[in-house]
């Protein structure tokens, strides 16, 4: 049975009013009043007039029926007491998030589309469901880009609302595969991918100054300017690529059949240090200098996989490295080690850096893509997300949030 959702208090508050100027006004209790904001009795159809009388609004203004969503996919620790959910369609279900782990954002200010908690049939849950807001879409991935794209996209549809999970490459691409977003966020090196080596230590010894990329990185640049790449034609936005030309390079080494990619952008991958860089660390040999601590991401994230390439092409042992098997859930989580002193150095983007005042070294450029199942691409939630993307104002943003490369964003891959 639906629950009664009131909003009494709140315009009782609006109006100024006491419980008991309220009651007098309405020729009702204030018992009768309390226990309605209260949640623990529902008016009848003549207190239910009388309330909205004396407040000068309509019923439905005060009093609706929380719906319910009895086939809500769980994912997270959804279950059990109730749990504040935030609820999207995805392929066609409703899936249901529990509001936690969420990227940039401070997850206890996202209002939540309702409660989640009673098992429902064939693993779902029900969720009472806090008025009729739209459905979310739920975007995963370790770019922070993807929070910024989530408030562009809220101010240019206002209906539109965006959610990010934190998740490592991996993660991200098997909670797309499994239904549980509408798109994954992957970043990776398309020369690594294709067999190449990646920028070396060597390089990066070369770059003590933090200023200098290795061979092929591009020239320096400072946040929102653009490294160097080849500059290509802007597709348009929901149309797949049809004038011959060769697919533009991904992150990713196959993409499955099925999805469709669009660039972000590009940045700078590379080492992170403290400013000035005093204990001199400039590439996978110092790892293994006593007393260095290693700020590190989980097995399948884009830097773990970075590091790993360069320790092999150093011919360095992860078993002498402090810290190696210690795990960081994000870009942000490494810097900050690495800002608060409990670790001396660790592989992420420049952006990451540049924000918290560090001292970076380059080592590789990557390209960093959104991936959505094509059959998603139909709904309007998803079609005005992909739109901002493309947009001018979020490319202009991007480019002065942090040291992205932005050229190529809002372009179809494939």
């Amino acid at each position: 049975m639906p629950a009664l959702q009131t909003r009494l208090r709140e315009w009782r508050l609006r109006s100024g009013w006491s419980q008991q100027a309220l009651a007098v006004r309405a020729g009702v209790a204030r018992q009768t009043v309390s226990g309605i904001e209260a949640g623990l009795c529902g008016p009848g159809i003549a207190v239910a007039l009388r309330l909205a009388q004396a407040l000068g609004c309509r019923v439905e203004e005060l009093f609706a029926l929380e719906e319910e969503v009895p086939e809500a996919m769980p994912v997270g620790r959804v279950g059990g007491a109730a749990v504040r959910v935030a609820l999207g369609s995805i392929g066609g279900r409703t899936v249901a998030r529990a509001l936690g782990g969420l990227g940039a954002l401070h997850w206890q200010t996202i209002a939540a589309h309702g409660l989640a908690g009673t098992a429902g049939t064939a693993g779902t849950v029900a969720v009472r469901r806090f008025g009729a807001a739209a459905p979310a879409v739920f975007l995963c991935g370790c770019d922070p880009a993807l929070g910024l794209l989530a408030a562009h996209t809220a101010r240019a549809a206002g209906h539109v609302e965006t959610l990010w999970w934190q998740a490592g490459n991996a993660e991200a691409l098997a909670q797309l595969q499994r239904g549980e977003v509408h798109g994954a966020a992957v970043h990776g090196d398309p020369n690594a991918q294709e067999g190449q080596a990646v920028h070396g230590s060597a390089s990066s010894r070369h770059a003590a100054s933090g200023c200098t990329p290795p061979a092929g990185a591009g020239p320096p640049r400072q946040p929102g300017e653009s490294a160097r790449h080849a500059r290509t034609p802007r597709a348009a936005v929901g149309r797949d690529r049809d004038d011959g030309s060769a697919p533009r390079q991904t992150g990713l080494a196959s993409p499955a059949p099925g999805l469709a990619g669009w660039r972000i952008g590009r940045w700078r991958m590379g080492w992170i240090v403290r400013p000035a860089n005093p204990l001199g660390i400039l590439g996978p040999e110092d790892l293994g200098r006593p007393g260095i601590r290693l700020a590190n991401r989980e097995p399948g994230s884009g830097a773990r996989g970075l590091l790993d390439r360069l320790l092999a092409a150093a011919g360095v042992h992860p078993a002498g490295i402090l810290g190696y098997g210690e795990h960081l859930p994000g870009h942000g989580p490494v810097a900050d080690a690495v800002a608060e002193g409990r670790a001396d150095a660790g592989i992420g983007p420049e952006v990451a850096a540049v924000d918290r005042g560090l001292h970076f070294i380059p080592v590789a450029i990557e390209v960093c893509d959104l991936w959505l199942p094509r059959h998603t691409l139909g709904d309007p939630a998803v079609a005005a997300l992909l739109s901002t993307l493309a947009s001018g104002a979020f490319r202009a943003d991007l480019g002065a949030f942090g040291p992205y490369d932005t050229r190529e964003t809002g372009e179809r891959l494939v």
